[in-house]
């Protein structure tokens, strides 16, 4: 579902244009993924040339922290079964300032615009790339769609502000 595959393959065309980039991965280690899928993962590392460019942290306590140090945080994730239409790793990433690479599905494109980030087909290696590239070459764009995406978080999704639009919607359904 994380479409971590189509990340590296996005990744070794990056590396092409961008040399100097380094993936970090947080999830899929031992405790979070079987055997097979971990080999999977390190034969595509292996087959690519990345695994000298590729960090594995697995689950972070210190998630804000991780993402205030990166630069993109790429999320090409192929559907948004789950609890929420929003990927929450997407918000999270955004509050701290970050432009975000995101899948087009469920209601990614009612949060990511141009201007708050980059909306990508999760089936498309070459979407997921060319929006990475985005990002890495243009610093100045890099910043003003990561103040853009803070101000949209703060804007949308503070607990005052949801607390509101959670009022208006028991009050509608009341009268």
């Amino acid at each position: 579902q994380k479409n971590l595959s189509g990340v590296l393959d996005a990744f070794a065309m990056l590396l092409e244009r961008v040399p100097s980039s380094r993936l970090v991965m947080t999830t899929e280690l031992p405790r979070t993924s079987g055997n097979a899928r971990l080999q999977a993962l390190r034969d595509q590392m292996a087959r690519l040339d990345i695994e000298d460019r590729v960090i594995q942290r697995g689950i972070v306590d210190t998630m804000p922290g991780l993402m205030r140090a990166c630069d993109v945080l790429v999320a090409p994730f192929k559907d948004s079964y789950g609890p929420s239409d929003y990927f929450m790793v997407v918000l999270e990433a955004m509050a701290t300032g970050r432009p975000t690479v995101v899948s087009d599905v469920g209601g990614m494109s009612e949060v990511i615009s141009n201007e708050r980030g980059c909306l990508v087909d999760p089936t498309s290696v070459q979407s997921i790339a060319e929006g990475l590239l985005r990002f890495a070459v243009e610093e100045e764009v890099r910043r003003s769609v990561g103040e853009a995406a803070r101000a949209f978080t703060e804007q949308t999704f503070l607990p005052g502000s949801i607390a509101l639009k959670h009022r208006a919607i028991y009050e509608e359904i009341a009268a």
